[in-house]
């Protein structure tokens, strides 16, 4: 594991971290995706209100790609859909069917297969899933081009808020799924980086041996785009792409189980008041 050392940064005078207990939330009556929250796209509704939806069935697109799409992350039907100035989408709000959870089932990939099927098939399969978009390029970390060859993979364990979940939280249970990720991107480029904070190493010891650099613990050495200029050689290396841990192990779930994964880890703040 090397150490990147970075000079400046800031850290916020803040005290206090989150909680490193996990709390089930109730499944709620209704769930929306909004695409107000997706740099870039130029979104393309797919679904009507009252329709019918599964798990997994896509909700919009993104008219530049039309083959990467937003998915249902529940089974239920379209309650309303939300536009806003010029009628850009904001939202499609789903009614939840909490007695029925009824997924699309796609194609899966074993992990004796996952080195051995074209590129252009895992590419195929995390669109038709609705996870493409994980993969975001540089320099501008717009959905990663799939014609695209990246010189490097930055795999980030510690999210960009300040109070994001530990990663040993997000990743607790699925070690399995992040290996499998991780011959997922092997699959795209050469160069795999994992960086992880140094305050979340000593929590992080089934997964040490996949972490390639650590950073400082202050803000913002942690970000992809900061690694990424530490560790560039060339003008080559400025369309790298970057991918969330979580997210990684989203897509290492979907090419698994063929179902589109719904479960998040989340943190939730409230005020001293």
């Amino acid at each position: 594991m090397e150490n990147i050392k970075i000079v400046k940064g800031f850290k916020t005078p803040i005290t206090g971290m989150p909680d490193l207990s996990i709390i089930q939330m109730p499944d709620p009556a209704t769930v929306a995706v909004s695409a107000m929250d997706i740099p870039y796209i130029r979104p393309r509704l797919l679904v009507k209100e009252n329709e019918p939806v599964k798990t997994g069935t896509p909700l919009f697109c993104d008219k530049r790609n039309k083959s990467i799409s937003w998915a249902s992350p529940g089974t239920g039907v379209v309650k309303q859909i939300l536009f806003g100035e010029r009628r850009r989408l904001k939202e499609v709000v789903i009614a939840l069917d909490n007695n029925t959870d009824d997924f699309i089932q796609f194609e899966t990939v074993s992990h004796a297969s996952i080195d051995k099927i074209p590129r252009s098939k895992i590419v195929q399969l995390l669109q038709q899933g609705g996870l493409w978009q994980c993969f975001r390029e540089f320099p501008a970390k717009d959905t990663a081009d799939e014609t695209h060859s990246p010189p490097m993979i930055i795999v980030s364990l510690n999210g960009n808020d300040l109070f994001s979940p530990h990663p040993k939280i997000v990743l607790e249970n699925e070690i399995s799924f992040f290996e499998y990720g991780i011959k997922i991107l092997q699959q795209f480029s050469n160069r795999i980086i994992v960086t992880s904070r140094k305050s979340s190493l000593d929590r992080l010891n089934g997964f040490k041996d996949y972490i390639t650099h650590s950073v400082p613990d202050f803000y913002p050495s942690w970000d992809p785009a900061v690694v990424l200029y530490q560790l560039k050689k060339s003008l080559v290396d400025n369309r790298s792409w970057c991918i969330q841990a979580d997210h990684l192990v989203q897509m290492a779930r979907l090419l698994l189980t063929g179902r589109y994964p719904v479960k998040r880890v989340m943190t939730v703040t409230l005020s001293n008041d």
